[in-house]
């Protein structure tokens, strides 16, 4: 070899060597030589595209075949897979005191009720209010066996138009009340998950996606819920007993919650704003009206406040579970 020549390694071409500056050989008009490390790199960058194609099919196969079989029936056969999935794949569950919470998914509704709603208050503001997380809530209110079971006390006992029965809501239940129940349950099940819902919260599940007076549309109709009858309101009296009813006396709305609108009163987390000043009282917020109650005051919008410490033979609650 020569200093002023370079190799060719073309196998038609007669030649061994040409003039340095020469791109293509002259015999054979292809490029005058291929380092070896060039043929490398060009197979690696082959390897790669082939791989994330192949990638990419066996992805569109493996969900084509998962949309044809049964999934749930294959977990099924797995031990303690319910532990190890992620609690966003079930609908609901139960807890220890076998109450059953209902998924909640993300989404956006109108808060409040607008001007020309029959019965409305002036602390129904109406505003978008965006739900961002998933969360769980109970299907029913708070039953006398559920919370006999974790207190071991019996609140509503004697008291005035009340009822006793594992499947009656537990009332005379002040809202200092419930965070003791709450403590002692998330102690028990070594969580921090449980707590009243957020006014918002319990509104948006109440509504379950639609925008009129009720949830079952705009009409007060005394058999879809356990209002009306008490010593200041008979609107209801052919319907209901006067008396709290099982937690599961009404059909549930359309995503499987119960009694969203009378029976008892329902705790929230939050301090009730005063609607003129924004500025937070001693008051704690309560949703859903009572067996008693004017059917107006139990509409979705309607907002009551209680203080903290109060309980009442109308008063009982619900749980949010965090995911």
């Amino acid at each position: 070899m020569k200093n002023d020549t370079i190799p060719c390694h073309h196998k038609d071409c007669p030649e061994k060597f040409h003039p340095i500056g020469t791109d293509f050989c002259p015999n054979t008009g292809n490029p005058l030589f291929e380092r070896k490390f060039d043929q490398k790199n060009k197979f690696q960058s082959f390897l790669i595209k082939f791989l994330i194609c192949l990638t990419a099919i066996l992805s569109i196969v493996i969900v084509l075949l998962l949309k044809n079989c049964d999934l749930k029936n294959i977990l099924d056969k797995i031990p303690y897979h319910r532990q190890l999935t992620s609690p966003l794949k079930s609908k609901f569950y139960n807890n220890t005191l076998e109450t059953t919470f209902i998924l909640i998914k993300p989404s956006e509704f109108e808060m409040g009720s607008p001007d020309h709603e029959n019965g409305r208050n002036i602390d129904e503001i109406q505003k978008r209010i965006s739900i961002q997380q998933h969360f769980y809530i109970m299907a029913t209110e708070i039953t006398q066996k559920q919370w006999y079971k974790l207190m071991g006390t019996k609140p509503w006992q004697g008291k005035n138009y009340t009822i006793e029965g594992d499947n009656y809501p537990a009332t005379n239940i002040s809202w200092n009340d419930c965070q003791e129940f709450i403590d002692k349950l998330n102690q028990k099940e070594n969580t921090k998950k449980y707590r009243l819902p957020l006014e918002a919260e319990w509104e948006f599940v109440c509504r379950a996606g639609t925008i009129t007076r009720f949830n079952w549309g705009e009409k007060i109709d005394c058999s879809k819920a356990n209002f009306g009858n008490g010593l200041l309101e008979d609107k209801c009296n052919d319907n209901n007993t006067g008396q709290i009813k099982d937690v599961t006396s009404y059909a549930p709305n359309k995503w499987g919650i119960y009694n969203m609108h009378g029976n008892v009163w329902e705790w929230c987390n939050e301090n009730y704003l005063n609607p003129k000043t924004n500025e937070k009282t001693s008051y704690k917020i309560t949703r859903g009206g009572g067996w008693h109650s004017n059917p107006n005051l139990c509409r979705s919008a309607n907002r009551g406040k209680c203080r903290p410490e109060q309980r009442l033979n109308d008063q009982g609650f619900r749980l949010i579970s965090e995911i």
